[in-house]
């Protein structure tokens, strides 16, 4: 390891360990001002045990529905997809038929075109129409 990796290493280290200890001081703050209000609410008479189970059930509930609301987005999201790509298929399909209809139809009015002129030409016969 060269000097410069083993320095970035030893920063990052050392700006770790100070973001731990302002963590650890927030979450002394934070622990300090929870147990004053766990307290007040004791002192009114308040369950506090069956209050913080409540609140951890409909956390659990929240948390249950949001994951079921993604798998269903996420569902949606598929047959969204499956769907567009059957449409997609479709439309090449329908395309592809109509690229070789419009052939067709050109043969067949080209094959029309000819009958006509051989049908005009054989009644013909070498006479050309002289009104005169």
């Amino acid at each position: 390891m060269t000097d410069e990796q083993i320095g970035k290493h030893k920063g990052a280290v050392e700006t770790l360990m100070h973001e731990k200890k302002e963590l650890s001081r927030i979450l002394q703050i934070v622990n300090s001002q929870l147990q004053r209000h766990m307290q007040a609410l004791e002192d009114a008479g308040i369950d506090t045990d069956r209050m913080i189970e409540n609140m951890q059930n409909q956390q659990q509930e929240q948390t249950q529905q949001r994951q079921k609301q993604r798998q269903q987005r996420r569902q949606k999201q598929e047959s969204d997809n499956q769907k567009r790509h059957s449409n997609r298929q479709e439309s090449s399909r329908t395309q592809n038929n109509r690229g070789s209809s419009k052939r067709q139809d050109s043969e067949e009015s080209n094959n029309d075109e000819r009958d006509v002129d051989d049908y005009f030409e054989d009644d013909d016969d070498g006479r050309d129409f002289n009104p005169l």
